[in-house]
């Protein structure tokens, strides 16, 4: 009886743990925060000159990040780009563009 409540009572609280945890960053797409995510969706810049590495607005986001990001070789990026982002031990790499994405 006793290992029956136990098993209950460890059960109730790993999903009240992993509904807290969704709850707390389901909407979190900023890469400071995501560190569960390792792929996000963002747009590049669409102010972005081509010059330099670009800033991404990531998706639920308003603003464009401080930082920039590098790219696969295989991607040529243009502003407006939505994009498929991928963690990268402690950062960041764009993969490539999102086709036919229906918003």
């Amino acid at each position: 009886m006793a290992n029956d409540t136990i098993q209950t009572t460890t059960s109730s609280l790993r999903s009240a743990a992993d509904k807290l945890f969704e709850e707390i960053f389901s909407d979190t797409n900023d890469p400071d925060f995501a560190d569960y995510r390792f792929f996000l969706k963002a747009q590049i810049d669409p102010q972005w000159n081509g010059t330099s590495r670009p800033s991404l607005i990531f998706d639920g986001e308003t603003t464009k990040t401080t930082r920039t990001f590098p790219w696969l070789a295989s991607y040529n990026p243009r502003p407006g780009d939505v994009v498929l982002v991928v963690r990268v031990s402690h950062g960041w790499v764009i993969l490539g563009k999102i086709s036919n994405l229906n918003v």
